[in-house]
């Protein structure tokens, strides 16, 4: 089983960075907010939805980005603290859901 500190190394690793799908990212997360009735927080949260979806992508190079990601990652985003693990938790569902088109 792998440890809190070895999966938080291995996911500060993953590179994150896409410009394309970040930009998509944050218009959809834009739109998912404005949707979402009650949801007052006054976070921004676009940063995490951009990280954690950038590093599946990238680390998943033959997925394609697709606008139902965002919203399949935001219970984790919404509930879970830590960055990383919304990612693994991300992860696990994809994984579960068996990368089905969405």
């Amino acid at each position: 089983m792998t440890s809190i500190k070895d999966k938080y190394e291995e996911y500060r690793a993953i590179e994150k960075e896409n410009i394309e799908i970040n930009k998509r990212v944050r218009g959809e997360v834009s739109r998912y907010q404005h949707k979402i009735k009650g949801l007052n927080d006054t976070n921004d949260y676009t940063h995490i939805f951009e990280n954690v979806i950038g590093a599946y992508t990238n680390h998943n190079r033959d997925f394609e980005y697709q606008q139902a990601l965002v919203h399949l990652c935001a219970p984790f985003v919404y509930c879970i603290k830590n960055e990383y693990e919304v990612y693994y938790c991300f992860t696990k569902l994809m994984t579960t859901l068996g990368n089905l088109t969405i």
